[in-house]
């Protein structure tokens, strides 16, 4: 009965740990690294600002598509 109990807990902890790194941290980390990579396209002027801000986040969306994620 102990060892029933102990690969239960064994199973839930390990399923557990699945899910909060399919749904927490990989999301997170593709997010973070999107960013990176979409600040990396950012160059002009401040009187540009606003075509500027269109292309990094047309590129933010497209690295979070590309990685799997619909934002």
């Amino acid at each position: 009965m102990k060892n029933i109990i102990i690969i239960l807990i064994i199973l839930v902890a390990a399923i557990g740990s699945g899910l909060f790194y399919w749904y927490e941290y990989r999301p997170n980390k593709i997010r973070s690294y999107c960013n990176d990579k979409a600040q990396d396209t950012l160059t002009g002027s401040l009187r540009e600002f606003v075509a500027v801000q269109a292309n990094y986040e047309d590129n933010y969306k497209k690295c979070l598509r590309g990685n799997g994620i619909r934002e």
